[in-house]
């Protein structure tokens, strides 16, 4: 009986601790995320969006593309050797997309859109549905196609998480 109530407790837990983001297959593919900061202003988490922005990109000047203060940032983005097509790992894809996370007091939605996968140095980057979905719609039942979800479940893993780690704390994100 210990073991069930702590078994239930702890689906409980990680279940109101975090929502997956939604992710829309398309076309086109779009994956979002709502997150929830209890009593901070819609200014306040503008600010602390741009600063994740700067600590995150290279660039972020060149990156940050739009954007209107106290509601919303734009900006491109590219993840090289995001998708690995060949089964030895020897052939990589890479992702470019278009973030926007938009702020409201207490909370922000953070999208990424536009999502297009090149499968190699030399190939020229197509709509990420290209290589997911056939021409009627239906999902492709392929190895592309499941590595290329792979691969963007992977990306908006890893900036959803730091962008919330972020938000949340950003005295210690750096570790100082």
């Amino acid at each position: 009986m210990k073991y069930l109530s702590l078994a239930i407790y702890l689906c409980t837990a990680t279940a109101t601790a975090q929502v997956a983001p939604s992710i829309d297959l398309g076309p086109p593919v779009t994956i979002s995320h709502v997150y929830e900061f209890p009593g901070m202003s819609a200014d306040s988490l503008y600010d602390l969006t741009d600063k994740w922005v700067v600590y995150t990109y290279r660039n972020p000047d060149v990156v940050k593309i739009g954007r209107i203060k106290g509601e919303f940032i734009r900006g491109n983005g590219l993840v090289e050797s995001g998708v690995v097509f060949d089964s030895l790992g020897r052939r990589y894809g890479d992702i470019r997309y278009i973030f926007e996370i938009e702020v409201r007091d207490q909370r922000t939605r953070f999208t990424i859109y536009d999502i297009e996968v090149s499968r190699g140095i030399y190939d020229q980057y197509q709509p990420a549905h290209a290589y997911i979905l056939k021409p009627n719609g239906k999902q492709r039942n392929t190895q592309p196609a499941s590595r290329t979800i792979l691969g963007l479940q992977k990306l908006a893993d890893r900036l959803f998480n730091d962008y919330h780690r972020y938000i949340s704390n950003p005295k210690t994100y750096r570790g100082w």
